[in-house]
């Protein structure tokens, strides 16, 4: 007599216990993406006080607080739940934000004397967002190109604005400057005398300045790197160089 199977299961309960342990790790790929994303809006939200006066963050908290609950009107109308619980803890997150917030420095953005010491982006929005969101999910061994590092803070950084942190880079340095040299060759960034200055002036290294001079001496990637980076560029933009 042939034993009965369940969906592939000797017995129900062996199948009942496989769904448990499926939906027990479903559940926690939840928890994690949940997680992930309010520490991501706690940091940005900590980079942007950063750059406010204390006297005009708690309206400016107020604001992102209002658009947060407008949001989670939608996503109820809706039924996101997902969504929803990620609304509701981040609206609890801001009013913590806005109690708290004289426990974050302001700090005085940099003063830009020369457009020559820092970089200028000749693309649009998209193509930095682009750019940045490439950085952030691509790496060789265990770093990303960039970490700890929030859109707001690479965009002003890199597109010559007034900016109170540098961009992190957390590859090699010979990808960095690598990256640098593409960017030019696209049009992307202006190029100059002093444009491994620039960098200097513009990115850290895993924290650490970067020494704009032993920057202009390094070689370039292993191939493996160098021909990601092209191909990155070479899908998303015309080369004009």
């Amino acid at each position: 007599m042939t034993k009965k199977k369940y969906s592939g299961y000797d017995s129900f309960l062996k199948l009942a216990n496989a769904i448990q342990i499926e939906n027990f790790k479903k559940q926690t790929e939840i928890k994690n993406e949940k997680k992930r994303i309010l520490l991501s809006k706690s940091y940005e939200t900590t980079e942007i006080l950063k750059e406010i006066p204390l006297n005009d963050r708690v309206s400016f908290i107020s604001k992102l607080i209002q658009k947060e609950k407008l949001d989670l009107q939608n996503n109820k109308i809706l039924e996101h739940n997902f969504s929803i619980d990620i609304n509701n803890q981040t609206i609890n997150m801001l009013e913590e934000f806005q109690s708290n917030h004289p426990a974050i420095e302001y700090l005085k953005p940099i003063s830009l004397i020369s457009k020559q010491k820092y970089y200028q982006f000749n693309g649009n929005e998209k193509q930095l967002k682009t750019i940045y969101n490439f950085l952030s999910i691509t790496k060789f061994g265990k770093y990303y190109f960039i970490e700890d590092t929030s859109y707001n803070v690479f965009s002003k950084a890199i597109s010559g604005e007034k900016f109170t942190t540098k961009i992190n880079w957390r590859d090699s340095q010979l990808t960095l400057k690598y990256l640098i040299k593409i960017m030019w060759r696209y049009q992307l960034i202006d190029e100059g005398k002093v444009s491994w200055q620039k960098s200097e002036n513009t990115f850290l290294h895993n924290g650490n300045k970067i020494n704009g001079t032993n920057l202009s001496k390094s070689k370039d990637p292993e191939l493996i790197i160098s021909n990601k980076i092209d191909s990155f560029f070479r899908t998303n933009f015309n080369s004009k160089k």
